[in-house]
């Protein structure tokens, strides 16, 4: 696929009760991304995470801390943010946990792109909202690249991607998030 149409990429998106911790102030969410430019849709992709809705009062590191590690690195970071930014009023959070695009898909610069799609089906305001995400290379065939140069290359080619996509590391940390 040479030319592709950032307006046809579409979000299918699904909300869940925390089920293991969470102590009700995130919820878990899952979204199918796909390309609607072909007759029939393409399954381009996957982002898993939680959402955090009138958070201002809550601890969103405790809530993350609750559910799992990867949860809690990212609540972490997010209550950071909100404490960082207190001129701010930021009520929403988005802890990407996975974003996974098939091997045809990557490197074309569509993280931003489906973070905002996924904000604007939840109905959140960006600047009023603390976006997360802790990036993993995927191999082709699936799965996290075991440590090593392979893994390095794709960590690098990620970081790039992510970048050109308007994201940023968090305090030099291996979380990254979206600049408010």
């Amino acid at each position: 696929m040479d030319e592709l149409e950032m307006d046809l990429i579409d979000v299918t998106l699904w909300i869940c009760r925390p089920i293991d911790g969470g102590v009700d102030v995130l919820r878990q969410f899952s979204a199918d991304v796909q390309y609607e430019g072909t007759s029939q849709g393409v399954d381009i992709g996957q982002v898993h995470g939680w959402i955090g809705w009138s958070i201002a009062d809550e601890n969103v590191a405790d809530a993350g801390d609750a559910i799992c590690y990867d949860a809690m690195q990212l609540g972490t970071a997010a209550q950071e943010i909100i404490d960082g930014h207190l001129d701010t009023y930021i009520d929403s959070a988005l802890l990407i946990d996975r974003m996974h695009l098939h091997p045809e898909w990557r490197g074309r610069r569509m993280s931003g792109l489906i973070i905002s799609r996924v904000l604007d089906l939840l109905r959140l305001t960006p600047g009023e909202t603390a976006v997360v995400l802790h990036p993993e290379p995927q191999q082709p065939t699936g799965g996290p690249y075991v440590d090593g140069p392979e893994r390095d290359d794709a960590m690098s080619r990620l970081h790039a991607a992510y970048r050109a996509s308007g994201l940023t590391p968090w305090r030099d940390g291996p979380v990254w998030w979206r600049p408010i």
